[in-house]
């Protein structure tokens, strides 16, 4: 019975993190929001407060389309993140250096840097939501019983599971779960048999 359970759940969180059900939940508002911003033909800023004022303009827009808040000290430590994610560390001056000539495309790129970075961080929260709200993060046991099912589904297809038991997979159960539904929807896809 508690071995069904574990079945049932593993799969639950599948379903809840295929590709399909990200995009409309997460993916699609953040979409909306880079599709609806205002940049128009504009490539280039004049100096750095021009380019620092049009990235928090693009992430005072994103936010509020989406339908988040942030505080306002917040917005340069989002603004230095998501240019380090895209661009590397150090990567504000190669973003400014793009919009003030033009360079691989100006400001286009930035910006979807921008937008992919908070895309991403909250398809991350979404994720350790869903895990969270179907493993108890005290509940050793459960985690342990998810691992087994990991193994027994997917150990196959990422190393990881074939090489180590599921006590020692899982103290790292969120990154094992959240690459075993990247397998789960590429074998829904048909890019992996099962």
């Amino acid at each position: 019975m508690a071995k069904r359970r574990h079945e049932e759940k593993f799969s639950q969180i599948l379903n809840l993190l295929t590709e399909d059900e990200i995009a409309k939940v997460v993916g699609m508002k953040h979409d909306l929001a880079l599709n609806t911003f205002k940049l128009g033909t504009l490539l280039t800023v004049k100096n750095p407060e021009e380019f620092h004022q049009l990235l928090h303009s693009y992430i005072q827009h994103h936010y509020k389309t989406i339908g988040k808040q942030f505080l306002s000290h917040e917005i340069n430590d989002i603004e230095t993140k998501a240019i380090e994610s895209g661009f590397g560390r150090g990567g504000m001056e190669e973003a400014y250096e793009m919009a003030r000539t033009g360079i691989k495309g100006g400001l286009h790129p930035i910006i979807d840097k921008l937008y992919q970075y908070i895309k991403d961080e909250e398809v991350r929260q979404y994720i350790n939501t869903i895990i969270d709200s179907h493993v108890e993060r005290l509940d050793w046991n459960a985690k342990v019983n998810l691992m087994k099912e990991y193994n027994k589904r997917y150990g196959q297809y990422i190393p990881e599971g074939t090489m180590k038991s599921p006590e020692a997979l899982a103290a790292n159960y969120k990154e094992l779960i959240w690459k075993a539904s990247q397998v789960y929807n590429k074998m829904r896809e048909g890019k992996i048999e099962h």
